[in-house]
């Protein structure tokens, strides 16, 4: 379960901007940018984020997760189409892909009381 080494991450990211901003305050919500094809289970990512902000300034904060579609470029005609798994562009048929998106992990922003 990789899910709790991520939400360590995130916290530690959350305690750095806290840091950084010179904030004592409650974060309230959490918004994450979660790709489709990243591997990542939304209820897990947000149960083990509960069990490791414990005692933290995110305590109770809640996780609001974008999920992101998984985008794909064409290396032929460079049309870009959304499409968990492609069989080849949809224009062209080419089979030579490159992913666009839909592998983010990131903390967009935060809520902070």
């Amino acid at each position: 379960m990789h899910e709790l080494s991520i939400c360590q991450s995130i916290l530690t990211i959350v305690q750095d901007v806290l840091a950084r901003n010179e904030t004592a305050g409650r974060v309230t919500v959490i918004r994450l940018k979660v790709g489709e094809l990243s591997c990542l289970e939304p209820r897990t990512l947000t149960s083990c984020f509960e069990i490791v902000a414990e005692n933290s300034p995110a305590q109770g904060a809640e996780l609001k997760i974008l999920r992101v579609p998984a985008r794909w470029k064409c290396g032929e005609c460079e049309k870009e189409f959304e499409r968990k798994v492609p069989k080849g562009c949809p224009d062209c048929g080419c089979q030579r892909l490159e992913m666009a998106a839909g592998r983010e992990l990131y903390v967009e922003n935060l809520d902070v009381e």
